[in-house]
């Protein structure tokens, strides 16, 4: 919720999701998955309205593939993965069946009977018990939207923005969305919904990208081009900011450049003590898709792996199997260098939804770590 700052300045809070500070206009994008117009065709314009939908289809495909390349150039492979289900969706036959037959059957516009069907998923998905398969909706609406808007011969399936640089404020946004960004327009972001651990919030991290979630009505109470500033390191969103806001903000943003500058002049220097005995430095990280960066600034392996944020990111205890394939990624990716990974603190406030033995009067002392391990 906003609340009021000095003078007439408006300031939303919510979580940082990915560092740094953008000052420009928002853009705000309205509720994403929402129906297309609706209107009856022809008999005899149901094969060009079943083209249409292929063609949309086809044109959906080759932008996920071509994303999926581009992410694994600049962030790797870990981040480029989550496109892969995308591609699974669109090459489901069920889903392209039920679309022909609609578009057949109802002769109704090709763009309406895709989001009918979609609708239907979607609605079915909502409903499953099992926590992980439920989260895959996203990814469902992720794909939807952007078919959705490649039935146009207009844009490249990604949410239009204006050309010059701003603040983008939106209730949500997808994967692809963040992937495909005019980062050179888009200085940062703030969603309503999203978590720190999301795709979205990975992929801003692995693009540097600023970026707040968790802003409680932003997308309805905001009015577009209004003057912003976006705090991605307190998860600020700052609206009409004062001059003496604005002067802190750019003091403070020349101030990291100039501290980021003189760490990148720095990437290749031998790390050793003033007397010259050499020492190793190393990241630490909380999920595997951080290993991009981590590379990009020339860390000698993983300091500390905690591991426990595979619970945080889920519903469901990991298996041995699913930690073993985290694990041996991140110690693949990381070669030569070692990786230190912390025994599963999963006791106190890193509980999993379903503990694996009867609760405990202070689990902050007792089932965890090396306990649940063995």
């Amino acid at each position: 919720m906003p609340k009021n700052g000095s003078e007439h300045e408006i300031i939303y809070e919510g979580i940082p999701a990915s560092p740094g500070i953008a000052i420009a206009p928002v853009h705000v994008i309205a509720r994403g998955f929402s129906a297309p117009e609706i209107y009856e065709i022809a008999e005899e314009d149901v094969p060009r309205e079943q083209e249409r939908f292929r063609d949309a289809l086809d044109i959906t495909k080759r932008q996920l593939i071509e994303l999926q390349s581009r992410l694994e150039d600049l962030a790797g492979d870990n981040e480029s993965g989550i496109f892969e289900a995308h591609v699974m969706i669109l090459e489901d036959k069920s889903v392209v069946d039920r679309v022909q037959a609609a578009i057949a059957r109802r002769q109704q516009n090709a763009e309406y009977a895709f989001y009918a069907v979609m609708q239907n998923f979607l609605e079915a998905m909502r409903r499953i018990p099992d926590p992980y398969l439920r989260e895959r909706t996203a990814d469902i609406e992720d794909v939807a939207q952007r078919v959705l808007r490649n039935f146009s011969t207009e844009g490249d399936g990604r949410p239009q923005g204006p050309e010059d640089q701003h603040v983008l404020v939106a209730y949500d946004l997808a994967p692809s969305d963040t992937a495909s960004m005019n980062r050179r327009h888009v200085l940062g972001f703030a969603t309503e919904q999203g978590s720190v651990n999301s795709h979205t919030a990975i992929l801003a991290r692995a693009f540097g990208i600023p970026a707040v979630v968790g802003l409680d009505g932003a997308v309805i109470d905001i009015i577009a081009l209004t003057p912003s500033i976006l705090d991605g390191y307190t998860g600020k969103l700052i609206l009409h900011p004062s001059a003496e806001t604005l002067e802190r903000y750019r003091n403070l943003t020349l101030a990291k450049e100039k501290v980021r500058s003189s760490l990148e002049a720095m990437r290749g220097a031998a790390t050793e003590t003033v007397d010259g005995r050499p020492l190793t430095v190393s990241a630490n990280i909380e999920l595997a898709d951080e290993l991009a960066p981590v590379k990009r600034s020339g860390a000698k392996g993983i300091g500390l792996y905690r591991t426990e944020f595979l619970l945080l990111n889920g519903e469901e205890m990991p298996d041995e199997k699913r930690q073993a394939e985290v694990y041996t990624k991140v110690a693949k990716e990381m070669a030569p260098h070692s990786v230190i990974i912390r025994t599963l603190d999963a006791g106190g406030d890193k509980l999993p939804v379903e503990p694996l033995t009867d609760p405990e009067p202070n689990p902050f002392l007792g089932w965890r770590g090396i306990r649940v391990s063995l």
